[in-house]
């Protein structure tokens, strides 16, 4: 398709993503279920505490508080150097491999999560999924960009970012507590809840980001070639 216009339509920018639903549809929804893990993490990691260590809100509050203001940033400190020294070697879908990276992050401390032994341990496994979940957040975004030309940009991000948000606030939540009351039928199975929720998530995020690996990497070497 052309994009030799200033300014596209909305529906001019629909059709392009259509097209390149290869790339698009696996990203977006890798990113959505990342971000039902956050939505998740941010509801539930509280009441863990409380239910699960008996811990009390002031102690919860300094130390998942903690968690966040480190991790978050430092995740999305990390991606960005990352992916700028990755793309200036070469390697095109730096960007989509950092996302992929920080899904990685997110199983094995989902996976542990309901095995940790102590309160420590527990707060150790939320740290990694945090940093995990900021990594592929803010590196999603950056993949987005790189692979949709300029004049497309303002409309490509707000639609990512419309699918992503939509699709972690209506069941990030939720789907905890349906795993308890469905499956488990035991409050006290919450860390198990999170931990199938939250590895199901960041696997099929996985698998979905290798899918689009191939077609990102040929799409922005292709537009490398046209600035070239």
């Amino acid at each position: 398709m052309e994009t030799n216009e200033t300014s596209f339509s909305i529906a001019f920018v629909f059709n392009f993503l259509q097209e390149r639903l290869d790339i698009y549809l696996p990203v977006y929804l890798a990113l959505s279920l990342s971000t039902i893990v956050g939505y998740a993490y941010f509801s539930w990691v509280p009441t863990l505490f409380a239910r699960i260590y008996g811990w009390s809100i002031p102690e919860i509050g300094y130390a998942f508080g903690v968690i966040v203001l480190i991790a978050g940033p430092s995740g999305m400190i990390i991606t960005g150097w990352l992916v700028d020294t990755l793309y200036r070697r070469g390697k095109y879908d730096a960007s989509l491999l950092i996302s992929l990276t920080g899904s990685a992050f997110v199983l094995p401390s989902a996976i542990g999560l309901p095995l940790a032994p102590t309160a420590e341990w527990a707060s150790f496994a939320v740290a990694l999924t945090m940093l995990g979940g900021a990594m592929t957040s803010a590196a999603g975004l950056v993949a987005i960009v790189t692979v949709t030309p300029n004049q497309m940009r303002g409309q490509a991000t707000p639609i990512c970012l419309f699918r992503v948000s939509f699709l972690g606030l209506s069941i990030g939540a939720t789907s905890l507590a349906l795993v308890i009351d469905n499956i488990f039928h035991d409050e006290k199975m919450l860390t198990w809840s999170m931990s199938i929720v939250s590895s199901f998530s960041s696997l099929c995020s996985i698998l979905l980001f290798l899918s689009s690996l191939r077609p990102f990497f040929k799409a922005v070497q292709d537009i490398e070639a046209e600035l070239h």
